[in-house]
């Protein structure tokens, strides 16, 4: 350690010894110090927060392990926000098994993420985000957690990580940094209970997430590139009329939805499905219909892999005059090619977002799904799907087209016949539909 350097000393106390860790740093920036103890191959046996360095050293709870790893973050002046603390990580260091009775580590510029290759047993707690235009994200929980939690919330990518420490309103917690667009962030969230001590600040872990994915969302000058790639895809004269949109679901659903539901079919939020940066993901509700035809036979498919049971709803039943639609994505799943529609409401909050977010297709003269006189048409280059951004009443529909009009079809089931949680992601290696 040279003479410029600063030292903190951590005492931890296994079953048959004492181990005295002295971690040393010489960048200037280190206000604070953040020490995790993990089992090996186990859970986190604690986190320590130290603000006051002057102290130079700090006894650690005992541990029933013998060779404890250790990972201690160097921390910049906490950047204070009503009950959110954010932190940057400007240095990092880990001890992979404490052997010995003195043990020394030097942090370096070199970023060490906290996750799962640190972490072996994570909960089930899942985190998603939601994108509030024009640049507003905030982090959520899939359940409550309860109001005396303090959450610790790490982020990074490439260099750059952040933790953040507060508490977890139901409403979720807002990302305290900007996010240009098409960015990703990677992290993990932990449920602690918090005790304050003279000089620092100790974390008794309750839950862990699985690894949270923080994307931001695409600019509308990314959406019209990729726009321009599905046009030049779809660049064939080759289209076929729409009579029908149509949906697949295990039987099971679309019976539970006219049984139990008098024939009222309800959106849900949108999935991950497609490209991760598409700003409709995790953010608005609907419900997907497809208007693709199979290119072999001109008909509607006869099998699906998101169920044995087809809902036929006539085109005009869903796309009026009352309707917007927008360009939201263009990506593949290794075997075909989607460009994926959305349907609103005119001066519906949806639409609002979308008007916002999306880039507003002209229903007349679009490659994607376009009305010509009385009909309407789509391309049979690849497959258009709808996502109309309302609920479905089944039974109002049959009253005004007939049940021989908006009915249901059995069909065959493809793979598991339901849908994939959180959808399918986007090809990343495909050149024709990526950015």
């Amino acid at each position: 350690m040279s003479d410029s350097d600063k030292s903190f000393t951590f005492s931890l106390t296994t079953e048959t010894r004492t181990v005295n860790l002295t971690v040393s740093w010489s960048d200037d920036e280190v206000s604070h110090l953040i020490v995790f103890i993990v089992k090996p191959y186990s859970t986190l046996h604690g986190v320590y927060l130290v603000e006051d360095l002057a102290t130079r050293e700090l006894t650690l709870d005992q541990i029933d392990d013998e060779r404890p790893h250790v990972l201690v973050y160097g921390l910049t002046v906490p950047d204070v926000r009503q009950t959110l603390r954010m932190f940057q990580v400007v240095s990092s260091g880990r001890v992979s098994s404490c052997t010995g009775s003195e043990v020394s580590l030097s942090l370096s510029k070199t970023q060490i993420p906290l996750g799962s290759e640190f972490f072996q047993n994570l909960d089930d707690l899942e985190v998603s985000s939601r994108y509030t235009p024009p640049a507003d994200y905030k982090l959520l929980p899939d359940c409550s957690l309860p109001d005396a939690c303090t959450t610790l919330i790490y982020l990074y990518r490439g260099d750059t990580q952040y933790l953040l420490e507060t508490p977890m309103p139901a409403s979720g917690v807002k990302v305290p940094f900007p996010l240009p667009p098409r960015q990703t962030y990677g992290g993990v969230l932990l449920q602690t209970t918090r005790t304050d001590h003279d000089g620092h600040k100790q974390y008794q872990y309750q839950r862990m997430s699985k690894s949270l994915i923080l994307n931001s969302v695409m600019s509308k000058d990314d959406l019209e590139r990729l726009k321009e790639k599905a046009e030049l895809f779809v660049s064939d004269p080759y289209t076929h009329e729409v009579k029908v949109m149509f949906r697949n679901k295990p039987r099971e659903k679309m019976d539970d939805i006219m049984e139990n539901k008098n024939g009222l079919m309800e959106k849900y939020i949108k999935d991950r499905n497609g490209d991760p940066h598409s700003p409709i993901n995790n953010n608005i509700d609907g419900l997907f219909f497809s208007v693709s035809l199979d290119r072999m036979t001109g008909r509607i498919p006869t099998s699906s892999y998101y169920g044995n049971r087809r809902l036929d709803v006539p085109v005009e039943g869903l796309f009026t005059a009352n309707t917007n639609i927008y360009f939201t994505d263009f990506y593949c799943t290794y075997k075909a090619h989607y460009v994926t529609v959305v349907m609103t409401i005119k001066e519906s909050d949806t639409d609002r977002f979308c008007e916002a977010t999306l880039l507003q297709l002209d229903p007349y003269d679009n490659p994607f799904l376009y009305r010509e006189g009385g009909t309407v048409h789509t391309t049979r280059t690849l497959h258009v799907e709808v996502l109309y951004t309302e609920d479905v009443d089944i039974t109002a529909l049959q009253d005004q087209y007939g049940p021989d009009r908006v009915c249901f079809t059995n069909t065959w089931a493809l793979g598991s016949g339901k849908s994939t949680k959180h959808g399918l992601p986007k090809n990343r290696r495909c050149a024709i539909c990526n950015l």
